[in-house]
């Protein structure tokens, strides 16, 4: 009896021991690292601002520095005590540059350090290109940059994340959706500032001056996260940078304006009117750039007495022809227009147009608005450069009334064409990575029609008063007979309408 308990006990115990192997070995597999943060991100994490904008070099550990502020923000976490700070659901909104970044780069980020069950995890397709929802019922947004604005005017938010620069109207729209009542109302960049200027100069320089309240930004290094770098990756990479870029994408600067066009003259306090106030009587052109795929987009420039131009209404809308013209005349009625050009595209058989192969130029004929196409010249890059950078410099001297006003200026509204003022840069020679004396406006469709509208040389003219002849009841010395009879006429005539 005693051998036979003693077999019993020793197969129990073997199959006990063989289980706790079997579950140390699972939770060896599934084990997770524990987030130590370098010392570029622990101040970040430490920030109470409610803004915090972190201008972070490649490899310095932005993107593990972003999942674990999602993740606690889904949770209501202090991100380094692991405190609970707020109450929980919460809704959260990440935006990024590039859609495919979520699937490749932040979920398996997230996975990383904490347990994300498929289940989690749900496809939206555009814009919202997934959701992630978790079990206290804190749902996580993702949306790509990509989107159409007005996307972002919609949604409500508890917290904003944003991963790499974005257009200001997207942090615009995203940052008005910050407006729960009794939320933490909370927004994170995280970027290498390698575009968007405006974030230097609205959000860096402004804060640097104590402009900002409740607003934090930093700077983070490479330096800080070479331990989980792999070995020689700094050396191989910064070997083939130039100074300037080595300043972006190992020091967590800014955009060198080496490859800018025309951010080094943009000033937005001074090249932008939030209200712009338009007498219908001054002179306008406006000028299209259609497309077969994307949007047609049209811009609308006009000039005052002072001989100022002015960007004042832009317009993108993806449809046929026939249907974008009557918009175009709904979006340009009351307006004394001048000119109608459209890109030189638009004289070709392609499909712009509402039905077959009409040219979109004809189509736009048909429909009642006298677009001519653009000429040769007027497509010049190198006029296009000399107009809008001669536009756009602030003048030294000030005028009469001491004020430094540039030539062209662009109505708060024309978003698109602010966006691609700021963002254009210099061609590049594929072979030798040169920049050329060219614009790149491959996707700077406001831009292009708004050089297009520059091009037509639009200058002030008074408008033409319709004569009207008032003849006087009294007759006066020196008038020939003929003329006589002419005003006795033209008074019987005003005699009998009285009577009437």
């Amino acid at each position: 009896m005693t051998a036979l308990f003693y077999i019993m006990t020793t197969v129990v115990d073997k199959a006990r021991l063989a289980s706790l192997l079997l579950e140390k070995e699972k939770r060896n597999r599934t084990r997770r690292p524990v987030y130590t943060p370098n010392k570029g991100q622990m101040p970040v994490h430490a920030s109470t601002a409610k803004e915090r904008f972190v201008f972070s070099a490649n490899g310095s550990g932005k993107t593990t520095l972003l999942a674990n502020e999602i993740y606690c923000a889904a949770h209501g976490l202090d991100t380094i005590t692991k405190e609970k700070l707020y109450k929980c659901p919460v809704k959260i909104v990440v935006v990024v540059d590039n859609a495919r970044k979520v699937d490749e780069v932040l979920i398996p980020e997230l996975r990383k350090w904490y347990d994300i069950r498929e289940e989690q995890l749900k496809k939206e397709g555009k814009p919202n290109t997934s959701k992630l929802t978790f079990d206290n019922g804190s749902i996580v947004s993702f949306y790509s940059a990509e989107a159409d604005p007005m996307v972002f005017e919609g949604f409500m938010a508890d917290y904003i994340f944003i991963d790499e620069p974005l257009p200001y109207p997207l942090y615009v729209a995203a940052k008005r959706s910050l407006r729960i009542k009794g939320s933490p109302s909370r927004l994170l960049f995280c970027g290498t500032a390698t575009n968007q200027p405006w974030l230097k100069t609205l959000i860096w320089d402004k804060w640097s001056k104590g402009e900002y309240k409740d607003v934090e930004c930093f700077k983070v290094g490479v330096e800080v996260n070479l331990t989980n770098l792999a070995e020689g990756y700094y050396d191989r990479f910064s070997a083939t940078l130039s100074d300037a870029e080595k300043e972006v994408r190992l020091k967590g600067g800014f955009f060198n304006s080496e490859g800018m066009a025309l951010a080094h003259l943009w000033d937005r306090d001074v090249h932008i009117i939030e209200d712009l106030q338009w007498d219908m009587s001054w002179p306008v052109v406006v000028a299209i750039d259609p497309h077969p795929v994307k949007k047609h987009v049209a811009v609308m420039v006009g000039v005052d007495p002072d001989e100022r131009l002015y960007v004042i209404k832009e317009l993108a809308l993806k449809m046929p022809a026939k249907p974008y013209a009557e918009a175009l005349k709904k979006w340009a009625d009351g307006y004394r227009i001048k000119d109608w050009v459209c890109d030189s595209i638009g004289n070709s058989d392609n499909n712009m147009a509402a039905e077959g192969f009409a040219p979109f130029i004809d189509t736009l004929n048909e429909c009642g608005i006298r677009a001519r196409a653009t000429r040769y010249e007027e497509k010049s890059h190198e006029d296009l450069i000399d107009r809008l950078q001669s536009g756009l410099v602030i003048p030294a001297e000030p005028d009469n009334y001491g004020r430094h006003i540039p030539r062209l200026r662009v109505s708060g509204r024309c978003t698109g064409v602010i966006n691609d003022i700021e963002t254009v840069g210099w061609q590049r020679n594929r072979t030798t990575g040169e920049h050329r004396p060219k614009l790149d406006t491959g996707s700077k469709d406001y831009l292009s029609a708004t050089g297009y509208a520059l091009a037509t040389n639009l200058f002030y003219d008074k408008p033409r008063r319709q004569r009207s002849w008032v003849v006087k009841s009294t007759p006066y010395r020196g008038i020939e007979p003929r003329h006589k009879k002419m005003i006795k006429l033209a008074q019987h005539r005003r005699g009998a309408r009285d009577d009437e």
